[in-house]
């Protein structure tokens, strides 16, 4: 399946998404995640940036659900999800309308 210009979350992402985040155990940090600058713009920037510094921390504890979510995320095998360049799809993923929602 190929989700590649995916704009909402759907059943499939949601749970790749779920097994990374149980599997790398950010569930009560993402809880905790909060920025009220009182620019919204600055605020998801931040919170972006927080959430992609958690998600590289902890990405090795969960990294064959990884190569799974980024080979139906991108369209390709496993083996080539290996090789790709892993921040810009995690940045492409935290932009999703709705993950921001998902991850708090």
């Amino acid at each position: 399946m190929n989700i590649k210009n995916i704009k909402s979350l759907n059943t499939e992402m949601i749970m790749h998404l779920s097994a990374c985040i149980d599997k790398m155990e950010i569930g009560q940090e993402l809880k905790k995640m909060e920025v009220n600058t009182g620019d919204s713009k600055k605020d998801n920037e931040e919170l972006s940036k927080q959430l992609l510094i958690l998600i590289i921390s902890k990405i090795y504890k969960a990294k064959d659900e990884i190569y799974e979510m980024i080979a139906d995320y991108k369209g390709i095998t496993v083996e080539e999800a290996k090789k790709v360049e892993i921040i810009p799809i995690i940045q492409e993923i935290l932009g999703i309308e709705g993950i921001q929602d998902f991850l708090s």
